[in-house]
């Protein structure tokens, strides 16, 4: 808000504006002002206040038209890397999945193994069973025809 330079009421908004442009620099740069003609509510004194600065430079045509490729080189690049990455996530969702799917069979993997280490134990103990009942039978045997033996 611009203030009264004589009573320093606010004035809010100026009766005419126009934009005032400095000397070109040897870089071709300029200072362009805005610049109001305000008129006080209070005292009605009319004063002028630059209300805003921008710094301007002279460029060829060519330069010009090579920043605008440029940006429009950089903007297709743009759409072209968002597409990527839209891609590289959809294939980093699909591995995931991927993963999870590998995590299930690699534990009911881990199940059957123990089902058949279980089972393998079952046979081995049956194998004993019938190894110890031939020995048995053996010794069964063995002790009937000492019983034999002895008893002549």
């Amino acid at each position: 808000m611009v203030t009264c330079p004589d009573c320093n009421a606010s004035v809010v908004s100026p009766e005419k504006t126009w934009s005032i442009t400095g000397d070109i620099d040897e870089n071709g740069i300029f200072i362009e002002s805005q610049v109001g003609i305000y008129l006080c509510p209070q005292c009605s004194i009319k004063f002028p206040y630059a209300f805003s600065k921008d710094k301007l430079e002279i460029v060829k045509t060519k330069y010009l038209d090579d920043l605008r490729n440029q940006i429009s080189d950089y903007e297709n690049e743009t759409i072209d890397l968002a597409t990527q990455t839209k891609d590289l996530s959809s294939q980093i969702d699909k591995l995931l999945s991927n993963v999870t799917l590998l995590e299930n069979n690699i534990n009911n993997l881990k199940l059957e193994k123990e089902d058949i280490i279980s089972q393998s134990n079952i046979e081995k103990l049956e194998l004993k069973e019938q190894l110890l009942k031939k020995e048995i039978s053996k010794l069964e045997k063995e002790k009937e025809s000492l019983n034999t033996i002895l008893s002549l």
